[in-house]
Protein backbone atom coordinates (compact mmCIF):
# COMPACT_ATOMS: atom_id res chain seq x y z
CA UNK A 1 0.00 0.00 0.00
CA UNK A 2 1.15 3.52 -0.60
CA UNK A 3 1.31 6.31 1.74
CA UNK A 4 0.60 9.70 2.07
CA UNK A 5 2.73 12.61 3.32
CA UNK A 6 4.04 15.96 2.40
CA UNK A 7 7.58 17.73 3.21
CA UNK A 8 7.90 21.16 4.96
CA UNK A 9 10.65 23.63 6.27
CA UNK A 10 10.79 26.76 7.57
CA UNK A 11 8.23 27.97 5.25
CA UNK A 12 5.75 26.46 6.95
CA UNK A 13 6.50 27.96 10.20
CA UNK A 14 3.06 29.15 11.03
CA UNK A 15 0.93 26.57 9.64
CA UNK A 16 -0.51 24.08 11.99
CA UNK A 17 -0.29 20.58 10.60
CA UNK A 18 -3.16 17.84 11.12
CA UNK A 19 -0.94 14.91 11.21
CA UNK A 20 -3.90 12.76 11.43
CA UNK A 21 -4.34 13.24 7.47
CA UNK A 22 -1.12 11.78 6.66
CA UNK A 23 1.67 8.72 6.96
CA UNK A 24 4.83 10.54 6.62
CA UNK A 25 6.39 13.92 6.85
CA UNK A 26 10.03 15.20 5.38
CA UNK A 27 11.22 18.06 7.27
CA UNK A 28 14.36 20.59 6.12
CA UNK A 29 17.33 20.19 8.37
CA UNK A 30 19.85 21.72 6.57
CA UNK A 31 21.30 24.02 3.76
CA UNK A 32 24.71 24.80 2.16
CA UNK A 33 27.60 24.59 4.96
CA UNK A 34 25.76 27.69 7.19
CA UNK A 35 22.11 27.27 7.63
CA UNK A 36 20.21 25.10 10.02
CA UNK A 37 16.55 25.12 9.49
CA UNK A 38 15.09 26.45 12.76
CA UNK A 39 11.87 24.83 12.87
CA UNK A 40 13.59 20.94 11.80
CA UNK A 41 13.74 19.46 15.58
CA UNK A 42 9.57 20.88 16.22
CA UNK A 43 8.41 19.25 12.95
CA UNK A 44 10.08 16.12 13.67
CA UNK A 45 9.53 15.79 17.41
CA UNK A 46 5.32 16.71 16.62
CA UNK A 47 5.11 13.59 13.98
CA UNK A 48 7.38 11.43 15.93
CA UNK A 49 4.91 11.39 19.07
CA UNK A 50 2.17 11.02 16.69
CA UNK A 51 3.31 7.67 14.84
CA UNK A 52 4.15 9.77 11.44
CA UNK A 53 6.92 8.12 10.32
CA UNK A 54 9.65 11.25 9.55
CA UNK A 55 12.11 12.23 7.14
CA UNK A 56 15.18 14.80 7.13
CA UNK A 57 16.68 16.41 4.04
CA UNK A 58 19.67 18.54 3.25
CA UNK A 59 19.21 21.63 0.76
CA UNK A 60 22.33 21.60 -1.68
CA UNK A 61 23.96 25.14 -2.37
CA UNK A 62 27.11 25.69 -3.73
CA UNK A 63 30.18 24.72 -1.36
CA UNK A 64 32.03 21.77 -1.33
CA UNK A 65 30.02 18.25 -1.28
CA UNK A 66 32.30 17.38 1.52
CA UNK A 67 31.07 20.15 3.72
CA UNK A 68 27.95 19.84 2.89
CA UNK A 69 27.56 16.64 3.89
CA UNK A 70 29.56 17.52 7.16
CA UNK A 71 27.41 20.00 7.45
CA UNK A 72 24.33 18.29 7.46
CA UNK A 73 25.59 14.81 9.10
CA UNK A 74 26.37 16.93 12.66
CA UNK A 75 23.11 18.21 12.75
CA UNK A 76 20.68 15.06 11.45
CA UNK A 77 23.58 12.44 13.31
CA UNK A 78 21.30 12.32 16.41
CA UNK A 79 17.82 12.02 14.52
CA UNK A 80 19.05 8.49 12.03
CA UNK A 81 16.85 6.25 14.21
CA UNK A 82 14.02 8.39 13.31
CA UNK A 83 14.63 9.76 10.28
CA UNK A 84 15.09 8.81 6.96
CA UNK A 85 17.80 11.20 5.75
CA UNK A 86 17.91 12.97 1.94
CA UNK A 87 19.90 14.78 -0.53
CA UNK A 88 17.67 17.50 -2.25
CA UNK A 89 19.46 18.95 -5.57
CA UNK A 90 17.49 21.36 -7.53
CA UNK A 91 20.70 22.77 -9.52
CA UNK A 92 20.00 22.82 -12.79
CA UNK A 93 22.76 25.03 -14.06
CA UNK A 94 25.47 22.56 -14.02
CA UNK A 95 26.06 19.69 -16.83
CA UNK A 96 25.07 15.90 -15.99
CA UNK A 97 28.63 15.37 -15.24
CA UNK A 98 28.56 18.31 -12.83
CA UNK A 99 25.50 17.26 -11.14
CA UNK A 100 26.62 13.62 -10.95
CA UNK A 101 30.23 14.30 -9.70
CA UNK A 102 28.78 16.58 -7.02
CA UNK A 103 25.89 14.11 -5.69
CA UNK A 104 28.34 11.27 -5.75
CA UNK A 105 30.59 13.25 -3.44
CA UNK A 106 28.10 14.11 -1.37
CA UNK A 107 26.78 10.39 -0.73
CA UNK A 108 30.20 9.38 -0.30
CA UNK A 109 31.25 11.63 2.29
CA UNK A 110 27.39 10.89 3.97
CA UNK A 111 28.04 7.23 4.01
CA UNK A 112 31.23 7.42 5.48
CA UNK A 113 30.70 9.76 8.57
CA UNK A 114 26.93 7.53 9.23
CA UNK A 115 26.90 4.06 7.04
CA UNK A 116 23.68 5.25 5.44
CA UNK A 117 23.14 6.44 1.91
CA UNK A 118 20.55 8.90 1.81
CA UNK A 119 18.09 8.89 -0.09
CA UNK A 120 18.13 12.16 -3.16
CA UNK A 121 15.41 14.41 -4.19
CA UNK A 122 15.77 15.53 -8.13
CA UNK A 123 13.23 16.92 -10.47
CA UNK A 124 12.14 14.15 -13.01
CA UNK A 125 14.45 15.65 -15.85
CA UNK A 126 17.61 15.30 -13.97
CA UNK A 127 16.85 11.44 -14.10
CA UNK A 128 19.06 10.91 -16.78
CA UNK A 129 21.89 12.36 -15.56
CA UNK A 130 22.43 9.54 -13.46
CA UNK A 131 22.87 7.04 -16.18
CA UNK A 132 26.23 5.16 -15.46
CA UNK A 133 26.55 6.12 -11.93
CA UNK A 134 26.66 4.18 -8.80
CA UNK A 135 23.52 6.44 -7.21
CA UNK A 136 20.77 4.45 -8.65
CA UNK A 137 21.72 1.51 -6.78
CA UNK A 138 22.13 3.01 -3.34
CA UNK A 139 20.39 5.72 -3.01
CA UNK A 140 16.43 5.83 -2.97
CA UNK A 141 14.86 8.30 -5.38
CA UNK A 142 12.29 11.21 -4.40
CA UNK A 143 11.01 12.29 -7.52
CA UNK A 144 9.67 15.64 -8.40
CA UNK A 145 7.49 16.27 -11.13
CA UNK A 146 4.14 18.35 -11.34
CA UNK A 147 1.75 17.01 -13.77
CA UNK A 148 -0.95 19.78 -12.97
CA UNK A 149 1.57 22.66 -12.48
CA UNK A 150 1.51 21.82 -8.71
CA UNK A 151 -1.96 22.65 -7.66
CA UNK A 152 -3.72 19.46 -6.94
CA UNK A 153 -6.45 19.45 -4.00
CA UNK A 154 -6.08 15.36 -3.65
CA UNK A 155 -3.99 12.71 -3.89
CA UNK A 156 -3.23 10.95 -7.25
CA UNK A 157 -4.72 7.71 -7.95
CA UNK A 158 -2.17 7.13 -11.16
CA UNK A 159 1.38 6.27 -11.06
CA UNK A 160 4.26 8.53 -11.03
CA UNK A 161 3.90 9.45 -15.03
CA UNK A 162 7.37 10.34 -15.36
CA UNK A 163 10.63 8.67 -16.96
CA UNK A 164 12.92 7.90 -13.44
CA UNK A 165 15.59 5.54 -15.19
CA UNK A 166 17.94 4.59 -14.17
CA UNK A 167 16.35 4.22 -11.29
CA UNK A 168 14.46 1.13 -11.48
CA UNK A 169 11.48 2.40 -8.96
CA UNK A 170 11.31 5.67 -7.21
CA UNK A 171 10.62 5.53 -3.25
CA UNK A 172 8.55 8.84 -3.48
CA UNK A 173 6.95 11.16 -6.23
CA UNK A 174 6.67 14.67 -5.19
CA UNK A 175 3.42 15.43 -7.42
CA UNK A 176 2.32 19.06 -6.10
CA UNK A 177 3.60 21.90 -4.32
CA UNK A 178 0.41 23.70 -3.45
CA UNK A 179 -1.82 20.61 -2.15
CA UNK A 180 -5.10 21.19 0.16
CA UNK A 181 -4.04 18.30 2.69
CA UNK A 182 -2.97 18.05 6.32
CA UNK A 183 -4.76 21.01 7.17
CA UNK A 184 -3.21 23.27 4.98
CA UNK A 185 -1.67 23.97 0.96
CA UNK A 186 1.66 21.92 1.23
CA UNK A 187 4.17 20.42 -0.83
CA UNK A 188 2.55 16.86 -1.44
CA UNK A 189 4.24 13.50 -1.69
CA UNK A 190 2.99 9.57 -2.07
CA UNK A 191 5.60 7.05 -1.34
CA UNK A 192 5.32 3.61 -3.19
CA UNK A 193 5.99 1.64 -0.26
CA UNK A 194 4.54 0.93 3.13
CA UNK A 195 5.73 1.59 6.57
CA UNK A 196 7.49 -1.43 7.39
CA UNK A 197 9.85 -0.78 4.57
CA UNK A 198 9.83 2.60 5.62
CA UNK A 199 11.08 1.59 9.21
CA UNK A 200 14.18 -0.93 7.33
CA UNK A 201 15.69 1.94 5.69
CA UNK A 202 16.78 3.66 9.11
CA UNK A 203 20.04 3.75 10.19
CA UNK A 204 20.46 0.63 7.32
CA UNK A 205 23.56 0.41 5.10
CA UNK A 206 21.59 -0.11 2.21
CA UNK A 207 18.44 1.48 2.12
CA UNK A 208 17.04 0.68 -1.01
CA UNK A 209 13.66 -1.83 -1.05
CA UNK A 210 14.58 -5.39 -2.91
CA UNK A 211 14.61 -5.01 -6.38
CA UNK A 212 13.08 -7.58 -7.79
CA UNK A 213 14.72 -10.67 -9.72
CA UNK A 214 14.33 -11.93 -13.08
CA UNK A 215 12.05 -15.32 -11.60
CA UNK A 216 10.21 -12.57 -9.53
CA UNK A 217 9.44 -10.53 -13.09
CA UNK A 218 8.31 -13.85 -14.83
CA UNK A 219 5.98 -15.24 -11.62
CA UNK A 220 4.38 -11.44 -12.01
CA UNK A 221 4.13 -11.73 -15.50
CA UNK A 222 2.31 -15.01 -14.97
CA UNK A 223 -0.40 -13.56 -12.41
CA UNK A 224 -1.46 -10.90 -15.04
CA UNK A 225 -1.70 -13.38 -17.59
CA UNK A 226 -4.22 -15.46 -14.99
CA UNK A 227 -5.74 -12.32 -14.73
CA UNK A 228 -5.00 -11.42 -10.78
CA UNK A 229 -5.34 -8.01 -11.25
CA UNK A 230 -7.94 -7.15 -13.56
CA UNK A 231 -7.33 -4.78 -16.54
CA UNK A 232 -5.89 -1.78 -17.86
CA UNK A 233 -5.02 0.97 -15.40
CA UNK A 234 -6.12 -1.25 -12.56
CA UNK A 235 -3.99 -3.92 -12.97
CA UNK A 236 -0.82 -1.40 -13.88
CA UNK A 237 -1.41 0.16 -10.44
CA UNK A 238 -1.55 -3.12 -8.79
CA UNK A 239 1.85 -4.03 -10.66
CA UNK A 240 3.72 -1.17 -9.63
CA UNK A 241 2.31 -1.28 -5.55
CA UNK A 242 3.69 -4.55 -5.47
CA UNK A 243 7.30 -3.36 -6.54
CA UNK A 244 7.01 -3.98 -10.36
CA UNK A 245 8.34 -1.71 -13.49
CA UNK A 246 4.84 -2.08 -15.47
CA UNK A 247 6.69 -2.09 -18.65
CA UNK A 248 8.69 -4.61 -18.18
CA UNK A 249 6.20 -7.00 -16.74
CA UNK A 250 4.00 -5.83 -19.56
CA UNK A 251 6.91 -6.68 -22.35
CA UNK A 252 6.83 -10.16 -20.51
CA UNK A 253 3.09 -10.58 -20.39
CA UNK A 254 3.71 -10.06 -24.29
CA UNK A 255 6.91 -12.36 -25.16
CA UNK A 256 4.58 -14.69 -23.29
CA UNK A 257 1.71 -14.95 -25.20
CA UNK A 258 3.59 -14.84 -28.55
CA UNK A 259 5.48 -17.89 -27.79
CA UNK A 260 1.75 -19.32 -26.91
CA UNK A 261 0.32 -18.22 -29.66
CA UNK A 262 3.55 -19.86 -32.08
CA UNK A 263 3.11 -23.13 -30.77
Amino acid sequence: MSMRGIDVSNWDADREVILSDIDFLIAKCTEGIYFDDPTFESFVKGANDCKVLTGAYHFAGSESPEDEADHFYERVKNYLNICIPFLDYEDFSKDAESVREWCERFVDRFYALSGVYPGIYISACLCSYFAGSWVPEKCMLWIAGYPKDGIVHEYPEEYCPYDYSPWVLPFIWQFSSLCDTAGGIFDADVCYYDRRIWLQHLKKDEPLPTIPTNEDYMHEACKVILGYYGTGDERAYAVRQNGYDYTHVQNLVNDIMEVCDVE
